[in-house]
């Protein structure tokens, strides 16, 4: 599927995109990308908790890594429950943003967003 990779229409919401801040409301972020990304049912979320906190975790299944994200990510998070999450999340890279433009460029690049209710937004 190429439905992100041709340059022209690399980043077709782009034009409704602001560099606006998340909000504080998991399902008013939620509610904001899927709009962006033009309700495509390839957008998955899952919401778990952790830390007493609600979170979502929302990727594009077909260019995720669906082993990598269910051991590195989903796993630790539904076994450990509570602590420090830079340390239950054993990926390389994690980026902390609340940048909507960045998490949405995050997503459609192939990388997981976990939206946290306190407003810590992290890409994986």
């Amino acid at each position: 599927m190429e439905l992100f990779l041709s340059q022209k229409n690399l980043y077709p919401y782009q034009k409704y995109l602001t560099d606006e801040e998340a909000s504080e409301s998991l399902e008013r972020n939620k509610n904001r990308i899927t709009n962006l990304l033009n309700n495509t049912g390839d957008l998955k979320c899952r919401e778990v908790n952790f830390n007493n906190n609600s979170m979502l975790i929302l990727y594009i299944e077909p260019m995720v890594d669906s082993e990598k994200l269910q051991d590195k990510v989903i796993k630790p998070l539904l076994t450990v429950k509570e602590g420090n999450i830079n340390q239950i999340i054993t990926v390389d890279q994690i980026q902390q943003t609340s940048s909507m433009k960045t998490i949405i460029e995050g997503i459609i690049s192939g990388h997981c967003a976990l939206l946290i209710n306190s407003s810590i937004i992290t890409i994986v």
